[in-house]
């Protein structure tokens, strides 16, 4: 948890524009069940766009936290839109916009450090145009089990990652 922690203030305040608004990304962490749980408790608050963090194996040396992290970007959408609708409303207008910021926090913060043994493939992105919902219409992640309560469209980032989180939170808890 202590990762996730560190990832929620980093991420913290990314804003992105869309339409003649502005879109505040949320962020939260954890596993199908706090996703789910997550979402419901959320109401008739705004949820999307969300960053979430996948709970993950890490090991500590020396301060530093080590991680394969997984991140997904979900933006609402529509299930019965065609690919490229959802191609210029959710990737283009919502996903790509917070995927470059994300990209942009983690190389200009000297307490996280992405890394891999090929410089070209720092992060790997899969798209999940309606993230979890079978070709029959019911939410699935290869069980019984939906992904989410509502129907969005994803983009899923994996990547290496160090980070020395307790130096991120703590220069949150003196501000």
């Amino acid at each position: 948890m202590i990762i996730a922690t560190a990832l929620g203030i980093s991420l913290g305040g990314i804003v992105i524009p869309f339409e003649d608004r502005e879109l505040s990304v949320k962020y939260h962490y954890g596993d199908q069940k706090e996703l789910l749980l997550w979402v419901k408790s959320r109401g008739n608050l705004e949820k999307y766009p969300l960053i979430w963090y996948v709970l993950n194996r890490f090991t500590e040396v020396d301060g530093w936290y080590d991680v394969e992290a997984r991140l997904v970007i979900m933006a609402h959408t529509k299930y019965n839109e065609l690919n490229n609708w959802r191609a210029e409303n959710s990737y283009v207008n919502i996903i790509n916009p917070i995927t470059k910021e994300v990209i942009n926090i983690r190389s200009s913060d000297v307490n996280i450090q992405v890394y891999s043994s090929n410089p070209k493939t720092k992060f790997i992105f899969r798209d999940e145009p309606n993230y979890g919902v079978s070709d029959n219409n019911t939410e699935k992640t290869g069980s019984d089990k939906s992904v989410n309560i509502d129907i969005v469209d994803a983009r899923i980032i994996t990547f290496r990652m160090r980070i020395k989180a307790d130096c991120i939170i703590n220069k949150k808890l003196k501000k």
